[in-house]
């Protein structure tokens, strides 16, 4: 299972050092070094920062964690999946 952090603002290293303790095994990545996009089912964005396309190229995300206020830019997003709305 692999987790991506699509963030320019959060502290990678401290999102990965949390994330493999939490989650045993996790394959964590960060963007823009997302490796096979197929293979992420989490991924955390921030607030203003959602690459073009990234949902039609993640179609096994199943959760997705917004880092922000809000999400009236975020929900809209038409190819958003609708397993994540």
């Amino acid at each position: 299972m692999a987790l991506a952090l699509i963030s320019k603002l959060e502290d990678a290293e401290l999102w990965r050092r949390e994330m493999t303790a939490a989650i045993p095994g996790v394959d964590f990545r960060v963007w823009p070094e997302l490796g096979d996009e197929r293979q992420i089912r989490m991924a955390a964005f921030d607030f203003n920062l959602i690459p073009s396309g990234i949902f039609q190229r993640t179609p096994n995300l199943g959760c997705v964690v917004y880092l922000g206020h809000g999400a009236s830019d975020f929900l809209p997003a038409a190819d958003l999946p609708k397993a994540c709305r």
